[in-house]
């Protein structure tokens, strides 16, 4: 449980730095990325406190 904990703190971690990183051209397709990798986190997290 450990390591899905970690990937599911990475998406959104990631999303963030490739807005930084990447050149302005890509940062809607990462922004995009970035809400939809955090609304799976977000629904996840809920499913996972719900399950346990």
């Amino acid at each position: 449980m450990g390591w899905l904990s970690v990937a599911l703190l990475a998406v959104p971690l990631l999303g963030a730095l490739g807005l930084v990183v990447f050149p302005a051209a890509l940062r809607p397709v990462l922004r995009v990325y970035g809400l939809v990798g955090s609304g799976v986190t977000l629904a996840l997290a809920v499913l996972m406190l719900v399950a346990f």
